[in-house]
């Protein structure tokens, strides 16, 4: 995923408003940008509820749901099951361009309850899951005015200042930096700073077909898978309602579809 950056443009009052939280977290560095009369507690709280969201389904901890289910078929709560299910339609949908399931793998959902045969990879969309669970955390505890960012995954609530609309926030894929105010959810997806980590599921190759791609959504869930699959088909799925995908040619070419 391409870095993004919370902007402090000139055109502001020179007092910010806000104050950044940041700490390592998802194999990846998680800021959480607040007033700064939050109460920083709070923050933590809602950053270690994000590990322990990690801890449950990382591919990388063996004793995640995820590892287990590849030995006995494992339970879902709610928000699970959203994962697994939007897995499934990102597959569909890029025309098996995307997919969770490691060189040969297979898994399935009845119910509730995960069935994994093989390993599963949940990069491609698990930090903007991270970041709704953050920020669903947040919303709970009262705060209306924050920016969760997990690695370039941005989930937002409010307004940076009154008047905004949103968040400003620089993007910066494809050799290119624009900024985008977020209302709700932002992702981009490159190989700029990791050649080759997003590959076309279909063959295993690199999908070198876009420079870049960032897609603005309901959900960082939404958003993070949505922008994987849109560089891993090469463009080829469309969004689900309210997300934006906004396609970076390598030829300088760029292309926007949306879905109210």
């Amino acid at each position: 995923m391409g870095p993004l950056l919370i902007l402090v443009a000139c055109a502001h009052p020179p007092v910010d408003p806000n104050t950044r939280v940041s700490r390592p977290g998802a194999g990846t560095i998680v800021g959480v940008t607040v007033r700064r009369d939050t109460n920083i507690a709070t923050v933590h709280t809602a950053l270690d509820a994000l590990d322990a969201w990690e801890a449950l389904y990382s591919e990388w901890n063996p004793t995640s749901i995820t590892s287990r289910a590849a030995v006995s078929p494992q339970s879902l709560e709610a928000e699970g099951l959203d994962l697994f299910e939007y897995a499934g339609w990102l597959h569909d949908a890029s025309g098996g361009a995307f997919d969770i399931a490691w060189r040969g793998a297979t898994w399935s959902v009845e119910g509730y309850q995960l069935t994994v045969s093989g390993r599963l990879d949940l990069g491609g969309l698990l930090k903007g899951f991270l970041a709704d669970r953050t920020a669903e955390h947040l919303r709970e505890a009262g705060l209306t005015d924050f920016a969760v960012d997990v690695g370039g995954d941005v989930v937002v609530h409010g307004e940076a200042r009154p008047g905004d609309g949103g968040w400003p926030v620089d993007v910066a894929v494809a050799g290119t930096i624009r900024t985008v105010t977020v209302t709700h959810a932002l992702s981009t997806s490159s190989q700029e700073q990791q050649p080759g980590h997003v590959v076309d599921a279909r063959d295993g190759r690199p999908a070198n077909a876009l420079a870049g791609v960032y897609v603005t959504a309901p959900s960082g869930l939404v958003a993070d898978g949505l922008a994987t699959a849109a560089l891993a088909s090469g463009g080829v799925i469309e969004p689900p309602a309210g997300a934006c995908v906004y396609l970076l040619g390598v030829d300088g070419s760029e292309a926007v579809r949306c879905v109210e």
